[in-house]
């Protein structure tokens, strides 16, 4: 067996020239005597993210959102003048179109979003833009638009309607016609003799005939009542405005109380990494070279 005592002069060689790695225990105490020490270094590095937060603010642009909601009108016995999801579809990718033909490099107002508010009719409508007026003005074409659109729509389906409810109306009245001509002829063979074979037949005829007459009244009569409902305001309203375009407070970019935010604590997070970093490639020097 070797033994390693201090009078071997190479173990002692050996032992001397290996260096002591440091103590992997630090204290809470040595960590914050550590960041008050080089509590510079992290104030340097919060200023130069405060600097590039500062920076980043003032040179993106402001961009500022407006928003409009919409009630899509219905037609009775139709529905909706046009579906709902439709429309929020469309007015996205009508807005895409329009981008496509704008000149290259010039910045406008566009549709940020469109969308169906839940379990309604309601279509909330949001546009973005580089100015409070352009923003404003854009929104409300897009709604004009869509409003314009649906009126023709509107329109059309009410005028057909009045068509149909024409037709049955003159429908009606040939009814009633045939009927007072056969209540008419009804009563010329009430006056003759009853014992009468061939009259017997044509009273069952004009009859059964008078049944059916009344049977076509009855079913004109309440489509004509379907008709005039389906038409009324309760039943038929055309696309409105509930929300007219509204611009929010503040521009919605940038957020300098967010950024700001954001770039303390980023700032305090490297510095005090920094700091610490720093601090243990100092403590390993120190411990290498004694």
């Amino acid at each position: 067996m070797v033994r390693t005592d201090s009078s071997n002069p190479l173990l002692s060689a050996v032992e001397g020239s290996t260096p002591r790695l440091p103590d992997d225990d630090v204290s809470p105490l040595e960590l914050w005597s550590a960041l008050i020490i080089r509590k510079t270094l992290i104030l340097v590095v919060l200023l130069i993210s405060l600097i590039t937060a500062g920076l980043f603010i003032f040179f993106t642009p402001s961009v500022y959102e407006s928003r409009a909601v919409l009630q899509i009108g219905q037609i009775g016995q139709i529905g909706h003048i046009e579906p709902p999801a439709v429309v929020t579809k469309r007015v996205v990718v009508q807005d895409d179109i329009d981008r496509e033909k704008t000149a290259i490099g010039r910045v406008r107002p566009f549709i940020q979003t469109a969308f169906l508010e839940k379990d309604t009719n309601l279509i909330s409508i949001v546009a973005r833009g580089p100015t409070p007026d352009a923003t404003q003005e854009y929104l409300a074409h897009v709604v004009a638009r869509v409003i314009h659109e649906h009126q023709k729509l509107f329109d059309l389906a009410l005028k057909e309607q009045q068509q149909s409810l024409n037709l049955i109306q003159m429908h009606g009245h040939r009814l009633n016609q045939a009927i007072a001509a056969n209540e008419k002829e009804l009563s010329i063979l009430a006056r003759r003799p009853a014992n009468d074979d061939a009259i017997a037949a044509l009273r069952v005829n004009f009859s059964q005939e008078k049944s059916k007459l009344l049977e076509q009244r009855r079913l004109a009569e309440q489509r004509q009542l379907d008709l005039r409902m389906a038409m009324s305001a309760l039943r038929s309203k055309p696309t409105t405005l509930i929300k007219a375009p509204t611009l929010t407070a503040d521009p919605v970019k940038p957020r300098p109380l967010l950024y700001f935010a954001l770039a303390i604590g980023i700032g305090l997070m490297l510095g005090i990494f920094s700091a610490l970093v720093i601090e243990f490639i100092s403590k390993t020097r120190r411990s290498t070279s004694s």
